[in-house]
């Protein structure tokens, strides 16, 4: 098990690389960024959803959000997802040292791993009339 903090330390920076879930890979994207944060941290595999990728994972999986639910307000270690104006989910990260941790990207513009104020990660989405939804994992303890 790896703390917070020493899980921030070593990913962040790291390459954003499309449906990966291990830095193994090179690096990884939002997804793979949540789903490799909490075999780390918490040492949970999440379940199935977490072989689609993140923006899949609301669009084509309904069923699979079973497994989530919405959390107010935020909260340490919630998942954070993020909605465009027309309520389709756009990108996904977590909330780790009180901050977004996330991992930014699309292929045609690969950035990194990194670490935002949730504040201004609420503030860009409400800007484009998207919002930001807080969940957590119902095996998360």
């Amino acid at each position: 098990m790896e703390s917070p903090r020493n899980h921030i330390e070593r990913m962040v920076g790291l390459p954003w690389v499309q449906a990966s879930d291990d830095p193994v890979n090179g690096g990884v994207d939002c997804w793979g960024a949540v789903v490799y944060s909490y075999k780390c941290i918490d040492c949970i595999t999440l379940p199935s959803a977490t072989n689609r990728m993140a923006c899949e994972l609301d669009a084509s999986a309904q069923s699979d959000m079973q497994d989530y639910y919405e959390v107010k307000p935020r909260t340490e270690r919630s998942i954070f997802c993020c909605y465009d104006k027309d309520g389709s989910m756009v990108h996904i990260g977590r909330v780790l040292a009180g901050k977004a941790y996330h991992s930014v990207g699309t292929p045609d513009n690969p950035r990194k791993v990194c670490l935002w104020k949730l504040d201004y990660l609420e503030d860009l989405y409400n800007k484009q009339d998207g919002y930001v939804k807080y969940i957590q994992y119902r095996g998360y303890q």
